[in-house]
């Protein structure tokens, strides 16, 4: 799927630098650039990820800075922090983009800086609209959630899910760029709710086909309960899904889950016979 999504989108960025001229609109070209990082960072192919963005910064100065270009640049650089999760924060200011709020938020969390996540969650609850008020109630429930609030954590994401559920479905690539269920999925996690995990990872997976990390968060749900069939089956997704990418970390731990449940199972037959 998402090989098809990278191939796709490359094609029709060459098209569309192909046909552009200067004082053309650039929307077709930022599509494809939009899109097709998504795809590419499914795929686990960060370095083409990265490439996207600097496609774009030379689409954003080649056009004069179309609103279109400029506007999604901050999309793509935030959606590479997150689906990377190599951690990163951008300067807080009146003009930051709600995206890169969002990042900077969930980085500083990540990276043990509460204070720079709350400024991040502040600037967001200011923003106003559905879509960044979710963002602004996923950083702030993943400051409670590294504060060891559980509740009042889990309040938040039930909030979010609240409006999350109340706005469009996904049409395509996530939106936020961290999905609300995905989130949510991964600090019930961290709080040793398993089954609600699940749940929730299910859900996302529903909204979103095959997101990666949702994928991930599922098996590793599914392993800590001891349902060992249903995680493997999930690492399995995993692997095909990043396959070509065997140096992420993701990717190894599938495989060194897939090869020790394989392991136990021969032993176990060996020992039958």
């Amino acid at each position: 799927m998402w090989d098809m999504v990278s191939g796709h989108n490359q094609f029709a960025y060459d098209a569309a630098r192909a046909l552009w001229e200067e004082g053309d609109s650039v929307s077709d070209t930022v599509h494809s650039l939009d899109w097709g990082q998504y795809g590419d960072l499914q795929r686990g192919d960060y370095e083409k990820a990265r490439l996207w963005i600097e496609r774009l910064e030379m689409v954003t100065e080649e056009s004069g800075g179309q609103n279109r270009a400029s506007n999604s640049l901050p999309l793509l650089r935030a959606r590479y922090v997150v689906e990377t999760e190599n951690w990163k924060t951008f300067e807080i200011t009146e003009d930051s983009a709600s995206t890169e709020l969002l990042a900077t938020g969930l980085s500083a969390v990540k990276t043990g800086d509460l204070e720079t996540a709350e400024k991040a969650a502040e600037a967001l609850k200011g923003a106003g609209g559905g879509n960044n008020q979710v963002m602004h109630k996923e950083v702030a429930a993943s400051i409670l959630a590294a504060r060891g609030e559980t509740d009042e954590a889990i309040a938040l994401m039930d909030e979010a899910v609240e409006i999350t559920l109340g706005m469009r479905p996904p049409n395509g690539a996530a939106n936020p760029v961290k999905p609300t269920f995905e989130l949510y999925g991964e600090i019930l996690l961290g709080f040793g709710h398993y089954e609600d995990a699940i749940e929730k990872f299910e859900t996302s997976l529903l909204r979103m086909p095959n997101r990666a990390r949702s994928v991930l968060g599922l098996a590793r749900a599914h392993a800590k309960i001891g349902s060992n069939a249903a995680a493997a089956e999930q690492y399995g997704k995993l692997v095909d899904i990043r396959k070509g990418h065997e140096t992420l970390p993701d990717y190894k731990e599938a495989m060194g889950f897939l090869k020790t449940k394989l392991k136990t199972k021969l032993e176990q037959t060996a020992k039958e016979q």
